[in-house]
């Protein structure tokens, strides 16, 4: 890490197709206030996040949208408990989040600028990417108060057997599940999976929300019934 930045306040729009990178930086208890990262509409302008480190950060009012991120570490990140922290079309080569983790979500969609022609660039561009990645996210280590990444490839997360499980796609297809306890949450997932026409997907049961135990209990109702995989 070339430079350290601490107690600084990012705020203000965000950058458009500018093919702007950012790396070798450490944050340290910064705060970010209505910010957007990578906000346009082309694969080969996105931003590029790279060897970046942030510590015990805060986020509000701000976006992710397609950027990529490579060799990042995030240990604790503070996003409220109002709205997610969303990536839209974002892809992730050895990224790392540990320590409390707010509300986060990885999505496919790409986002506030999408229209079918972009959204077909960014998936092509987006599988074209993962083909060469060894793993893209390691979130074994994470306590998260939410965390959505069924948008990134199943294969390539690195995850905690205990509270984050595999379940594919064809254990699910008989609709089995809909006869099970499960609480909506986990309902919802499995029914945007086969929407979705994914392969297979990671659960989290997230260990900082209130309703944790809930969670965790749905997750061994699907292993027991075999939709999830038993590690």
């Amino acid at each position: 890490m070339n430079q350290i930045v601490e107690n600084h306040e990012f705020n203000g729009p965000g950058d458009i197709n500018t093919g702007r990178i950012i790396e070798d930086i450490e944050l340290r208890r910064c705060d970010f206030f209505s910010c957007a990262l990578s906000m346009g509409d082309n694969p080969n302008l996105r931003t590029l996040v790279r060897r970046v480190r942030l510590k015990d950060c805060r986020v509000r009012a701000s976006f992710i949208g397609n950027a990529l991120f490579d060799e990042v570490e995030v240990n604790g990140l503070d996003t409220g408990t109002a709205v997610h922290l969303e990536a839209s079309a974002a892809v992730f080569r050895h990224v790392v989040l540990t320590g409390k983790i707010g509300r986060v979500m990885a999505v496919a969609s790409a986002g506030l600028m999408q229209t079918k022609k972009t959204q077909e660039a960014f998936d092509a561009a987006n599988a074209a990417f993962y083909r060469n990645v060894d793993w893209a996210l390691d979130i074994s280590k994470a306590e998260f108060h939410e965390c959505d990444v069924m948008d990134v490839p199943y294969r390539l997360i690195k995850r905690d057997p205990e509270t984050q499980v595999i379940v594919h796609r064809e254990r699910v297809l008989d609709m089995r599940w809909q006869e099970l306890d499960l609480m909506p949450y986990w309902r919802y997932c499995l029914d945007r999976m086969i929407h979705k026409n994914l392969e297979g997907m990671v659960l989290v049961a997230p260990t900082q929300n209130p309703k944790f135990k809930e969670f965790l209990k749905g997750l061994q109702i699907l292993r027991k019934a075999g939709i999830a995989e038993q590690d």
